[in-house]
C-alpha cells in the first residue's frame, strides 16, 4: 500500500475517533477542544494536515473525569480507550482504532491551571516548563516504545533511566502526576497549560485563548476550537503558521 493511500486510511479512522468524542462530549455537556496541529489542519485546510498522522483533542481538568467516565461507558467495539489513570503511567489518555493500533490514535492532553506570568521572565517561565519537560520524558522512559523514542532521546541515556523507572511504582508515578495537575486551581487560574507541555514559553496561555470554543469546519464537519485561534496558533507556530511546511 502506497503511503499515500495509507495516510488517507489513517485520517478516515481519526476523524470517526474525533466525531466519537464530538457527539458524546456534546450530548453530555461536557467541553473539548481540538487541539496542536488539528486545530493548523482545521484553520489552513479545514482538515487534516497531509502528511499529520495523529489528532489532538483538549479536556479541563476540571471535567477530565467525567469525560473518562462517559467516553468509556459509550466507546464502539472498534474503538479502545487508554485510561492514563489506570492503564499506564502516562500524562494523557487517548483512543485508538483497534483495527490500525497506535498508528490511529487520537490524544486527549489535560488542560491544568498555570501559575500568573504576568511580569515573569522567559528564564522564570523556562524553569516552570522544565519541570514538567521533565515529567513528561520519565513517563515516555518507562513505558514508551523504545524504537518510536529514540530519535527524540539519546539512547543510553533512555534506556538507563527507563531500567531505572522501573524500580518506582505506577503508584508512586501517578501520585506524582496527579499533584502537578492540581497545583494550580484550574478554576481561579487566569493561564494554562497541557501537562505535556515540552519547554516553549508559548505553552502558557491566557485560559480564554483555549477555554472559549466555536464550531469550525473539519474534514466536512464542524469541531470546536478556540474562539481566539489565531492568538494560540501564533503561540504555537508563530506568526507565519498559515504558511505550510513539513515539520
Amino acid at each position: 500500500m502506497r503511503e499515500k493511500d495509507s495516510l488517507k486510511e489513517i485520517h478516515a479512522e481519526l476523524l470517526k475517533i474525533l466525531e466519537y468524542i464530538d457527539s458524546t462530549l456534546r450530548s453530555h455537556h461536557l467541553w473539548y477542544s481540538l487541539a496542536y496541529g488539528t486545530v493548523l489542519g482545521a484553520v489552513r485546510e479545514n482538515g487534516f494536515i497531509s502528511w499529520d498522522k495523529d489528532a489532538d483533542v483538549y479536556l479541563r481538568i476540571t471535567d477530565r473525569d467525567q469525560a473518562r467516565k462517559v467516553l468509556k461507558e459509550n466507546i464502539p467495539d472498534y474503538l479502545e480507550y487508554v485510561d492514563a489513570s489506570c492503564d499506564n503511567v502516562n500524562v494523557f489518555d487517548n483512543i485508538r482504532s483497534k483495527k490500525y493500533g497506535e498508528l490511529a490514535e487520537v490524544d486527549l492532553y489535560t488542560l491544568v491551571g498555570a501559575p500568573d506570568i504576568e511580569g515573569w521572565s522567559n528564564a522564570k517561565k523556562k524553569r516552570l516548563l522544565f519541570k514538567h519537560k521533565v515529567l513528561v520524558k520519565l513517563t515516555c522512559a518507562k513505558y514508551g516504545d523504545t524504537n518510536k523514542l529514540v530519535d527524540r532521546y539519546k539512547l543510553i541515556p533512555f534506556l538507563v533511566v527507563k531500567a531505572l523507572m522501573h524500580l518506582i511504582p505506577d503508584s508512586v508515578i501517578r501520585k506524582h502526576i496527579r499533584k502537578k495537575e492540581l497545583q494550580y486551581d484550574f478554576k481561579e487560574a487566569k493561564y494554562c497549560m497541557a501537562l505535556v507541555t515540552y519547554d516553549s514559553i508559548n505553552d502558557i496561555r491566557r485560559k480564554e485563548i483555549v477555554e472559549n470554543v466555536i464550531d469550525h469546519v473539519f474534514e466536512g464537519r464542524q469541531f470546536l476550537i478556540p474562539k481566539e485561534y489565531d492568538a494560540y496558533l501564533r503561540g504555537e507556530y508563530g506568526d507565519d503558521y498559515m504558511i505550510p511546511r513539513q515539520y
